[in-house]
């Protein structure tokens, strides 16, 4: 059967997927208010006693060093992204998901999810932040999530994406792209009239740049720092 048509369309036409985190079925634990940090539930942070852990810098202390860096990036994005008048009390919110170094270092795993509830002159005045242990159901490592007036728009890399999209042809990231859809390297060729050889060339290549093992391992790199592919 001849899909070059598909291919052709779906090689021009980017994704527009993140990973977003798994819903909750129990309340938040803890809330985050003015810098300080709320129990509501009396369950241990990170292994800690309520009484043990209250200012917000103390979090930022116990996050896993491989992900204290996107927490942070993922703060300023988002509310960069709302301070650009993309601000609805209630609507405006974020999740995103990332490990702590708890207490005995024992590593847990906790969603941060902020609601906006006040504005004021067209910025964040006021908002709720609260923590949620996902221990129990380990949860993919910066899944993140944005709800919101402008949220189509908004883009944020777990890690820096960018580096990979600059090495990346722009062969490359079509191939990839159409690898993402689902189609094997001889329907890739025929689409784009290209040789079998030279698209798994392409793949090869794009698999050293990325240093990873495989194809699916390329894929699941793209999808995790939410490449434009």
């Amino acid at each position: 059967m001849d899909i070059s048509h598909l291919v052709s369309r779906f090689s021009q036409e980017p994704t527009d997927s993140y990973l977003s985190p798994q819903s909750l079925d129990k309340k938040p634990e803890y809330e985050i208010r003015e810098q300080s940090i709320i129990c509501l539930t009396k369950q241990k942070l990170f292994g800690y006693a309520p009484a043990e852990i209250k200012r917000i810098s103390q979090l930022y202390e116990v996050i896993h060093p491989e992900d204290r860096d996107m927490v942070i990036r993922f703060s300023k994005a988002s509310i960069d992204h709302f301070n650009n008048g993309n601000l609805k009390p209630g609507r405006s919110q974020t999740k995103i998901v990332f490990r702590v170094i708890g207490k005995n270092s024992k590593q847990y795993y906790y969603l941060r999810h902020a609601i906006i509830n006040g504005v004021k002159n067209n910025e964040i005045a006021s908002n709720y932040t609260y923590l949620s242990d996902l221990t129990w159901l380990k949860p993919k490592v910066g899944s993140w999530k944005l709800n919101g007036p402008g949220a189509e728009h908004f883009r944020f890399h777990r890690s820096n994406g960018t580096e990979y999209e600059c090495v990346f042809t722009k062969r490359e990231k079509e191939i990839l792209r159409l690898l993402a859809r689902g189609f094997y390297s001889k329907d890739i060729a025929q689409g784009l009239k290209l040789s079998k050889h030279t698209v798994d060339t392409h793949r090869r290549n794009m698999i050293r740049k990325a240093k990873v093992a495989n194809t699916a391992e390329l894929l699941s790199l793209a999808w995790d720092m939410n490449l434009k592919i």
